[in-house]
């Protein structure tokens, strides 16, 4: 005889990652018992000091023959990746048996593990009313899962925008405790853990920090036992290399003429003007020779080149900022280059 449930679920992921509302009518189609893992009962109450984990509670409303049911049902649920494909089922069927239903209300919780990765998916029920050693399922009509509005934030993708700077400072925090626990690909098969791991593949970049103003930090890394802040395992590159302007590496060319940076009482002395070491006088700046005259720059002095913090304006280009100077007091060549970079504290 043809039987007719209507369900409407309603389900809450933990974190509130995602949240799920869908309700929808079924006639139900007389099926066999679908393949599906043992039979598994809803997991008991977690330890409160273990991580949340992938499980979420599903709760549904189920009528029978417009009544609603009271007794016992079996229940299967199906994750899947397309709405139509038989063949796009994601992870295991999760099945309940002699789950309780009053007024037609149901709740199980269901872990289908690390498969919600932003991409659409579906959730597929089957239900057999009373519940029986032998049930007979009706399944029902896929329904999409939707995230939560809030939920967004943190899909890929995502953009999170820090609206009141005053109260947040850390718009993302993300810990990693164990030395145990590898996050992503480890190369070198040395047991570490990370906060945040990023893998760039195809030329693609793994982590990626931006700071608009010359004051901005990009990417920050700190340690406050002392140890390795950053490690860097490979080339370094650093791009948008310049004249001195707003750069950690430049190439500083000398100019001698009227309105240049040669100091106004050394000549054997140049002002940098980076926005980056100005009024940093703790900053370490390495200066080397460039004779690359390809670079449309002249041989520089014969002399050896050095650095100091001129805190009291005695080049007389402003106090505040770095000088290069020779150390033996050679007289330093129009347009000639040195390279820099710098380090802040």
């Amino acid at each position: 005889m043809k039987r007719y449930f209507w369900i409407g679920l309603l389900t809450g992921i933990c974190l509130n990652v995602l949240a799920l509302a869908f309700v929808f009518n079924a006639t139900a189609q007389k099926n066999g018992p679908a393949d599906s893992a043992s039979p598994a009962a809803a997991p008991a109450a977690p330890n409160v000091t273990a991580p949340v984990g992938s499980a979420f509670t599903y709760q549904g409303l189920i009528k029978k023959n417009g009544a609603l049911v009271n007794g016992s049902c079996d229940f299967q649920f199906k994750l899947f990746s397309d709405p139509n494909d038989p063949g796009s089922q994601v992870n295991i069927t999760q099945e309940y048996k002699n789950q309780p239903v009053k007024n037609g209300v149901f709740t199980v919780v269901l872990d289908f593990g690390a498969m919600f990765d932003g991409s659409m998916r579906y959730i597929e029920a089957l239900a057999s009313c009373p519940a029986s050693a032998s049930p007979s399922y009706t399944t029902l009509p896929r329904q999409p899962i939707y995230a939560a509005p809030y939920a967004m934030a943190l899909m890929p993708g995502a953009l999170i925008n820090d609206f009141n700077s005053a109260n947040m400072d850390t718009l993302l925090i993300i810990s990693s405790s164990s030395r145990s626990s590898i996050a992503g690909i480890n190369n070198d098969n040395a047991v570490t853990s990370a906060g945040v791991y990023g893998l760039g593949t195809s030329g693609a970049t793994g982590v990626y920090g931006e700071a608009d103003t010359p004051v901005g930090i990009g990417v920050w890394a700190n340690n406050t036992y002392g140890g390795s802040a950053l490690t860097v395992k490979g080339e370094i590159h650093v791009k948008n290399i310049g004249g001195g302007v707003n750069a950690p590496v430049f190439t500083h060319h000398v100019n001698t003429g009227a309105g240049g940076n040669l100091c106004a009482t050394q000549n054997y002395a140049t002002v940098i003007d980076n926005p980056m070491f100005n009024g940093e006088p703790g900053a370490m700046l390495i200066v080397t020779p460039n004779y690359g005259a390809n670079n449309g720059g002249a041989m520089p002095a014969v002399g050896i080149p050095g650095v100091y913090y001129d805190a009291t304006n005695a080049c007389g280009k402003g106090a505040g900022k770095w000088v290069i100077y020779t150390i033996d007091g050679v007289n330093l060549l129009n347009n000639s280059m040195y390279n820099v970079m710098g380090v802040l504290p």
